[in-house]
């Protein structure tokens, strides 16, 4: 099944199943006919199902509640445009929909539906369920399953040797690490690392804001001016940043 997203691309739901978000509150939230996209890189819960469900919404200074009645379910928070439930575990209880059909016969494949109900086994337990009785008859044929394929997978090992600096402060590597969920004695919710890549000596500063990035900057460089007599020849590049800057103010 195909599911078109915002941009109006195509996307391909595999399978479809029900999912229990268990909220901090203690609440079970029993979510049905969830899709499962592998493209998608996060989970979203779409707001008229849960109106249509029964839930009821409320919306107050960038904080959100879920209802059930009177009974409160969970609340979350806005977060760059999109409302969040933070600290949500879950349960997934997979099951291949009835619409989910085999290309090639139009019949539900009931090897990969039993496949992903007992956890993803392995071809060789499903056929010994079957001998011994425990699984209904019928033909067996097991198809692959992608995301056993995906869970298998191994990352090939890195044959080049990276290049080091060859004196103090030749290389400087720079990274920029927030916004933290819980801020800082100060309202600091930010932080810059810098790390000296010959010596891994390192120096942090913490920020309330990214924009503060650059200035930290400058300041890490008048304190190795100040400390050491000596400045960075090269800096590795903060994403986001203009580096040409960066450099011409270090050199």
């Amino acid at each position: 099944m195909n599911l078109q997203v915002g941009n109006g691309a195509n996307v391909a739901a595999v399978a479809v199943g029900s999912v229990s978000l268990i909220m901090p509150t203690g609440r079970v939230l029993v979510l049905d006919n969830c899709y499962y996209v592998p493209e998608f890189i996060s989970n979203v819960i779409s707001i008229s199902m849960l109106d249509k469900c029964g839930f009821r919404l409320t919306f107050n200074n960038n904080i959100f509640s879920i209802y059930h009645n009177d009974d409160l379910y969970a609340n979350g928070y806005l977060q760059r445009g999109i409302y969040v439930l933070p600290n949500v575990n879950y349960n997934s209880i997979l099951h291949v929909s009835s619409g989910f059909k085999r290309e090639r016969d139009n019949q539900l494949n009931k090897t990969y539906l039993w496949h992903c109900r007992l956890g993803h086994i392995s071809e060789k337990r499903i056929n010994k369920l079957h001998k011994e009785g425990y699984l209904d008859n019928y033909d067996y044929e097991y198809e692959t399953c992608e995301s056993c394929l995906k869970g298998k997978m191994t990352k090939s090992p890195f044959i080049g040797s990276g290049e080091r600096a060859s004196e103090l402060l030749g290389l400087i590597h720079a990274d920029v690490c927030g916004p933290m969920k819980i801020q800082a004695k100060g309202g600091y919710s930010y932080f810059i690392t810098f790390t000296d890549d010959m010596s891994r000596f390192g120096f942090l500063y913490l920020m309330k804001h990214k924009s503060e990035s650059f200035e930290m900057f400058k300041r890490f460089v008048v304190k190795l001016k100040n400390k050491l007599v000596k400045a960075s020849k090269c800096l590795d590049p903060i994403e986001g940043e203009n580096i040409l800057v960066i450099i011409s103010l270090v050199i």
